[in-house]
């Protein structure tokens, strides 16, 4: 029954076969391969859905990572003047009905030099 099955399917169109597969919503076709994907009544589909995405401007890039009890980091990459730079800030976040406070505990920026790591920038005041 299944050999009959694959037959038929094998005289449709390509263009068909691949809306019938994006229809399932296991199998998806991108980039010339078809890839397996999370159905969305899995419980792993939530975990990797609530992960954080980065917000991107022009040469930033924002990424908050904070927990449940408003705990987090937020890291700012920048690539401006053929720098690289990374701003790391540890922050409590306080919420007060409709407003949100940020608690900054630690804000260090990190450069990216040309052995290939990452160095401390520090600021001297005189």
């Amino acid at each position: 029954m299944n050999f009959q099955l694959l037959d038929k399917f094998g005289s449709l169109p390509e263009e068909l076969v691949h809306v019938i597969v994006n229809y399932t919503d296991i199998i998806v076709y991108r980039h010339g391969k078809f890839i397996n994907r999370l159905n969305k009544n899995d419980h792993r589909y939530n975990l990797v859905n609530n992960i954080p995405r980065p917000i991107f401007q022009s040469h930033r890039a924002l990424l908050r990572l904070t927990d449940r009890n408003h705990k987090g980091y937020f890291l700012n990459y920048d690539t401006s003047e053929n720098l690289f730079t990374v701003n790391v800030r540890f922050v409590y976040i306080y919420k007060d009905g409709f407003d949100k406070y940020y608690n900054m505990k630690s804000n260090t920026t990190y450069l990216f030099g040309a052995n290939n790591k990452w160095r401390k920038i520090v600021d001297y005041f005189i």
